[in-house]
């Protein structure tokens, strides 16, 4: 294809991740890259493709065909052996995902895409909060220069990433994780100071226990760990409105 990247729809993302479906996802993508819409995939050729994703053997490939196929994302002809791939859009409308926003994914970039996943998701999430804040700045008829001065890191908390995305809150943060050490999103982590000094720490966190992985000790005082607040580093645009 003469294309570098294709716009992924960013509750696509979010299927993935809810769905355990990335894997495949990734396959499917590798293979949008690298044709038109049809493809025959031999199998000396499943190797070659496994590495292209970071993997050492050929049988994954396999493993995630017959999981497109079974999905739809895939047609398959036994008598000419090519693999047929539906476009993105039909996915959405097989997937009943009709929403627009999309992140742009460059092929190159297909050994990270778990990192693109995570972030496309959760840097729209910050997003959403900007344009949140920006209404709000208007509502109360602020000047343009102040609407644009707004900082680009807003707050997407882990708890929000997991309830939306119905996972567990440690999956939603080694997601955060993943996206970040990617370069596909910044974290800024927030702190909040108590009055209490470091010495009081075991007994700070005896009567605040739900809190403890989030205590920290700076300049002799007790702080708590406040919502990350995150600024995407992708591009984000829209696809085409579809029909479900």
């Amino acid at each position: 294809m003469n294309a570098s990247f294709l716009k992924v729809p960013v509750e696509l993302c979010g299927f993935a991740i809810t769905n355990s479906f990335i894997r495949p996802f990734q396959v499917y993508i590798l293979l949008s890259g690298k044709c038109s819409g049809m493809i025959k995939i031999p199998a000396g050729d499943r190797l070659k493709l496994a590495n292209e994703i970071g993997l050492k053997s050929g049988r994954v490939i396999k493993n995630n065909l017959d999981i497109l196929i079974k999905r739809n994302w895939l047609g398959y002809d036994k008598t000419s052996g090519y693999y047929f791939i539906r476009s993105i859009d039909e996915i959405r409308k097989i997937e009943k995902l009709a929403t627009r926003p999309a992140a742009k994914f460059y092929f190159a970039e297909i050994k990270d895409f778990k990192g693109f996943i995570a972030g496309a998701f959760i840097g729209y999430l910050s997003i959403k909060q900007k344009r949140k804040a920006w209404a709000a700045e208007r509502i109360k008829r602020r000047s343009i220069q102040t609407v644009h001065a707004l900082s680009n890191f807003f707050n997407v908390s882990n708890l929000a990433i997991a309830k939306i995305l119905n996972i567990c809150i440690n999956k939603a943060f080694r997601y955060k994780q993943i996206a970040e050490v990617a370069n596909y999103i910044q974290v800024e982590k927030t702190f909040i100071k108590t009055e209490f000094t470091a010495s009081l720490k075991d007994l700070f966190i005896k009567g605040n226990p739900e809190i403890e992985n989030r205590v920290k000790i700076r300049n002799g005082f007790i702080w708590i760990q406040g919502i990350d607040r995150v600024k995407p580093n992708l591009s984000f645009t829209k696809r085409k409105k579809i029909e479900t």
